[in-house]
């Protein structure tokens, strides 16, 4: 074609090519305007047109409810055929370009989107943040559609997460019209900015400042929403305040009020609004300025904001047209109560396990809106619970759901309009988490509603329902359901889901044959676990954290503020258990277990703990703590976590006598690499703020005499002062409690669980010094076991001084030393006793020969620690009958199980007190390791589930560690397997043989073994040393993954063997006897350095009925009945000798032998 003619003008209608057909232009009126203008229009202009039409009908076409379900059939048969999402780009593009246009009015009115968020961007995000930003920026959006947008300083914040002191805020310079998901602002408490967002404006500091300062106090506070309207700021300005003359203002509850004077500059004025704000307020007035509303959701702080603009606008006609308050009716509070709303989803459509879901306050309202603004555009990416209609026409796919089913998936977070290639990758993820095997068909009838059942011609409601459940007369089609699965309805308990997924998984086990493909994927199924209740809220420590940083800042002992602060769980003698006045870490956080370090900066606070208190550390913190996991590979130590968080050339302080040598060194050492500074902090800044510490304990004291030692202290001071001697020290300094109380033959109840005593000891070639506190000089029988009013040898006479005067005597030794004489310390000790002592004169080691003279008992305290079993296992079998007796009435509980324990100790001669807390747990509660049950969350216990009981008790004699897990009805057999996995590494360890001088961490994989070779494993150390009458965990020896235990076994040396499996949900299982190192016979002896074994001291039967025998190897089942032929020998005597008929012929029958054949 060549150009003049493509620049023509049509002038009449082209020749016909098929002159016996009827034309198109033989059907209009050439007179017709349309025809005339379509005629004369340039062929370029006509080109543009009809690719207009041709984009409009494929618009049309891809946005059919027909072509989207093809579609996604096909991306699933392509999916189906190994294509990967990457492969599909075309199908991608096009199912983008479906779901971009199909929002309403997207296309037609140019509203700019509020769900903006780009997938790079949202990788970055905290766990449902993106729903956050998106409700977030819709508030901006519809307080710029009610007119609450004025030009002044009124901002909307929300708190990111409940785990994250992290707000939302819109910059200062955007109109609350161009808020989106992406340029909000994201700060800290203390307003600075931890993520821009996606523009470059700033935000307003004097703005946010009330919003800091309500989140700092108010840890229940999620959003905060501030307007200063005419009416808001008129009502403001009255001193009458907010008035009872309508309906919105008695929904409003307390109202408070605080003179504002435009920011919030000084910690005076931010103080004084907490105290006014209080501790339930939900709405403050600022005065003169206007209002704020709070709640623990945005869509509460919503309803509240909502109300309170529109009783102030309700109060300012009312008094213009009154003409004052004396003309108004005012609502009596006590006998006019507002009109609460209880909404519900409507009933009779949707399966309900655990109760529908209820509205709370403000959602339901603000989905509506959130509808109003998807609906003209704006594209929330809001989350609906409900859809607007009940029941609507749905696509033959859909049958495959029942259409009363609700989906319920675990995630916080959910997905809103996405293209159906997402959709389907989504939905393979979710398989994995909400289906649950089901019937394969169901049947669509018509059901009478019950309201109307009276009516000549009923209303009926839909419902699918199994089809085998159906009355025969009904009507209806039964639809079979390809996928034998069936969604998880909504509400239901995850725990529920955990307890199916092992019935799946047990069935699995031993129905390979007929399980179908889909059964055996249910049996990797993974859901979010739930955290079982510890029976405690979170302690709250916006208020103890504010004060803390308040000490760093300003305490008179520093010379310099701190920008970190270290509170370590232990004591000045670097206890595992301490007494409550050392409870520092637990009063700053609110975790109370027995392993943690706590550190609070100038904006954070973190604590590290190991698998033992995961669960127990997260149930017991708030949100102003993140955990760290010791252990895992992602978790930051101590000192990279504070180099990454610190300003430069930081000062970070700790209390020098509650943090060891050896740790000091590693931290300062790290920090000053990093220009940072590690400071001792004598006056301990807890101390300063906590108002009512407990007293130091002085409980009265216990002499030992040799029947239970073995060894007069004399003897023990002998054997230290040789180790001196080698080591050429003329002193040592013995700081841990338990040192001191084994080297005097003394015991004392200051610290709970553990016979130990406060005190020091420091020891020289001729010189003893014993530090205790001042009350304990006129014991009578103290002042005996010592000698102190006889006249023993110079070398044997000891000198008794005040508790707290250990640092000035250590160092007025110190200044008398001689050149070349030393003072021995471990670097165990605290760094401010070790510090007392010049470096030219310090002997420091990694324990102290005490530690390693203790750990290795004498004959006399084996003996001892063999009767104190004997007499345990007595109680327990009395516990473990009467346990066998009582649960099935269904009167025993966790608690009451865990007091029996103690009564039947208690009845035991020379019993003293428990070795630590009574774990004594049910169920899901047993996979928390170190779980201690209060009346919160006192389970039952039940012949359904698995009991665990891990328990100990001090005797004069001995002291005692023992767990035991049991089942009182029919174990399934997936418990059975795990429980044989787990005995088989106790049966492991108690019978190796290794050779003399093997550290403990070596042996570690014997009891993992048998869980490992099946993808199991556990998160706690295998076995611990156990003292004498003393604590029940004891250095230096151990067994563990760790390689902490340094020091080899050597006979003599007592041990636990403690292996477990558990999982978080369902259940825990731990097998624990106490096992001493005794020496081992071998055919051979390589190089004459002999060989080791263990033998069980602790003799209770373990429960066979809990083990698959056919597991086991012959050897295993050898082992086992001969521990069990010892157990009824032993401990079948002393029960016969106490006359507990009962329990020894429980424990006969429950040590009976076993049989691979049987």
């Amino acid at each position: 074609m060549t150009s003049a003619l493509s620049q023509g003008v049509i002038t009449a209608p082209p020749l016909p090519s098929m002159p016996h057909k009827e034309r198109y232009f033989d059907r209009i009126d050439e007179n017709d305007p349309s025809y005339l203008r379509e005629r004369n229009m340039s062929p370029d202009l006509r080109q543009d047109f009809n690719m207009m039409e041709q984009k409009k009908r494929v618009t049309q076409m891809l946005k059919s409810p027909a072509f989207r379900d093809d579609l996604e059939t096909l991306i699933q048969e392509q999916m189906n055929k190994g294509n990967t999402p990457t492969e599909l780009l075309a199908l991608q593009q096009i199912s983008d370009y479906i779901m971009a246009s199909s929002f309403s009015g997207s296309s037609q009115l140019g509203v700019a989107p509020i769900n903006d968020i780009h997938p790079a961007m949202e990788a970055t995000m905290a766990k449902g943040e993106r729903l956050t930003r998106c409700k977030l920026a819709s508030m901006y959006r519809l307080a710029d559609l009610f007119g609450w947008a004025y030009l002044a300083k009124a901002y909307i914040t929300v708190r990111v997460t409940k785990e994250q002191d992290h707000i939302l805020i819109m910059p200062r310079g955007l109109s609350f019209s161009e808020a989106s998901a992406s340029n909000l602002v994201k700060l800290n408490i203390i307003g600075e900015v931890v993520e821009q967002g996606s523009t470059n404006l700033q935000i307003d500091p004097s703005g946010f400042s009330p919003h800091a300062a309500i989140y700092a106090t108010r840890p229940d506070v999620r959003c905060a929403i501030h307007i200063h309207t005419p009416a808001a700021a008129a009502v403001s300005s009255m001193k009458c305040g907010i008035l009872p003359i309508s309906q919105e203002a008695l929904l409003l509850g307390d109202v408070a009020y605080y003179n504002y004077q435009g920011s919030l500059d000084e910690q005076e004025e931010r103080i004084e609004l907490q105290k006014v704000l209080g501790a339930s307020a939900k709405v403050l007035v600022l005065r003169n300025h206007g209002v704020l509303a709070l709640g623990e959701s945005l869509e509460e702080a919503f309803h509240y904001i909502f109300n309170v603009q529109l009783a102030c606008e309700v109060q300012v006609h009312a008094l213009a047209g009154a003409g004052g308050v004396n003309n108004l009716l005012l609502l009596d509070l006590e006998k006019f109560k507002p009109t609460t709303y209880c909404v519900a989803a409507a009933g009779g459509g949707g399966v309900n396990m655990e109760g529908d879901h209820k509205w709370k306050v403000g959602e339901l309202e603000f989905e509506s809106l959130m509808r109003m603004l998807d609906n003209l555009g704006y594209r929330t990416g809001y989350a609906y619970r409900r859809p607007l209609t009940r029941e609507k026409p749905r696509h033959k796919s859909d049958v495959e759901i029942p259409a009363t089913v609700t989906a319920f998936t675990f995630d916080e977070d959910p997905t809103m309009q996405q293209s159906p290639l997402r959709l389907l990758a989504q939905k393979q993820q979710r398989e994995k988490t909400r289906w649950l095997n089901s019937p394969n068909t169901y049947m669509r009838v018509h059901v009478p509603e019950a309201s109307f059942s009276g009516e000549m011609s009923p209303r009926t409601k839909i419902m699918w329902m199994k089809a085998e459940q159906q009355d025969k007369t009904s009507s209806g089609f039964p639809i079979k359901i390809e996928d034998p699965n069936q969604f998880v309805p909504m509400n239901t308990n995850p725990t529920h889901v955990l307890q199916t997924r092992n019935k799946i998984r047990e069935q699995n086990r031993f129905d390979l044959k007929t399980a179908g493909p889909q059964s055996q994927y249910l049996s990797g199924i993974v859901v979010d676990k739930p955290n079982p209740a510890l029976g405690m809220a979170p302690k709250v420590t916006t208020e103890i954290l504010c004060q803390l940083r308040h000490a760093m800042r300003s305490c008179p002992s520093l010379s310099e503020p701190l920008q970190a602060y270290i509170v370590p769980s232990g004591d000045a003698h670097q206890s595992e258990y301490i007494a409550p006045c050392d409870c520092r870490r637990e009063f700053i956080s609110g975790f109370d277990g027995s392993a943690g370090t706590a550190i609070v900066t100038e904006q954070s606070a973190a604590m590290w703990t190991d698998g033992r208190y995961f669960l127990q550390a997260a149930q017991q913190m708030d949100s102003n703590w993140t955990l760290m996991k010791i252990g895992l590979k992602d978790t930051p130590t101590q000192e990279e976590w504070l180099i990454s968080v610190l300003p430069d050339s930081s000062r970070v302080g700790v209390d020098p006598f509650i943090i060891q040598t050896d740790q000091w060194k590693s931290m300062s050492l790290a920090l000053k690499n990093a220009g940072h500074l590690l400071v001792p902090v004598r006056a301990n800044l807890i101390d300063s703020i906590w108002a009512d510490c407990p007293v130091r304990p002085c409980q009265p004291l216990i002499t030992l005499g040799l029947n239970y030692t073995g060894l007069s202290w004399k003897a023990k001071i002998e054997s230290l002062r040789a180790k001196m001697a080698e080591k050429k020290a003329s002193w040592i300094v013995l700081t841990a409690l338990d040192e001191v109380a084994w080297l005097f033959n003394l015991r004392g109840l200051d610290v709970e669980y553990n016979p130990v005593f406060f005190a020091y000891a420091i020891i020289g070639s001729s010189t003893i010094r014993l530090f205790i506190s001042g009350e304990r000089l006129a014991d009578r029988a103290l002042r005996e076991h010592l000698l102190l009013d006889a006249s023993p040898p110079p070398e044997f006479a000891v000198q008794l001084e005040p508790y707290e005067s250990i640092l000035p005597s250590l160092r007025g030794i110190c200044t008398g030393l001689a050149a070349k004489e030393k003072v021995w310390i471990s670097d165990k000790a605290s760094y401010a006793l070790t510090e007392a002592i010049p470096k030219a004169h310090r002997l420091l080691s990694q324990y102290s020969p005490i530690c390693l003279a203790k750990a290795v008992k004498n004959p006399v305290e084996t003996e001892g620690m063999r009767r104190a079993h004997v007499k345990d296992a007595v109680a327990l079998c009395e516990l473990f009958h009467w346990l066998e007796k009582e649960i099935p009435k269904g009167t025993v509980t966790e608690i009451s199980a865990s007091d029996k324990a103690e009564e039947f100790r208690r009845q035991q001669e020379d019993f003293v007190e428990l070795s630590f807390a009574t774990i004594s747990s049910s169920g899901p509660n047993a996979a928390i390791i170190h779980y201690k049950p209060v009346p919160e969350n006192n389970r039952p216990l039940s012949v359904n589930e698995i009991f665990l009981l891990d328990s100990g008790a001090q005797y004069k004699d001995g002291t005692t560690d023992v767990t035991r897990t049991v089942h009182f009805g029919t174990p399934t057999e997936y418990e059975k397997e795990c429980f044989t996995y787990v005995l088989q590494g106790h049966i492991a360890v108690s019978s190796a043989v290794f050779p003399t001088g093997t550290k403990g961490h070596l042996l570690d994989s014997f009891a993992r073994a048998a869980l490992w070779h099946n993808g199991l494993d556990y998160l706690h150390g295998t076995g611990h040393g156990v003292g004498s009458f003393l604590n029940v965990h004891e250095g230096p020896c151990g067994i563990s993954y760790k390689t902490f235990a340094d020091e080899p076994l050597a006979a003599g040396m007592i041990l636990s063997d403690e292996p477990g499996y558990y999982e978080d949900g369902a259940f825990g299982i731990r097998i624990e006897n106490l096992v001493l190192v005794v020496p081992a016979k071998t055919k051979y002896n390589f190089r004459d350095r002999g060989s080791l074994t263990f033998q069980p001291i602790t003799l209770l039967p373990i429960q066979t009925k809990m083990i698959n025998v056919q597991l086991l190897t012959q050897t295993e089942v050898d082992w086992l009945n001969e521990y069990h032929r010892q157990c009824r020998e032993v401990v079948g005597a002393e029960l016969e000798k106490q006359g507990r008929h009962n329990a020894l012929q429980w424990l006969l029958r429950e040590t009976q032998p076993i049989s691979k054949a049987n």
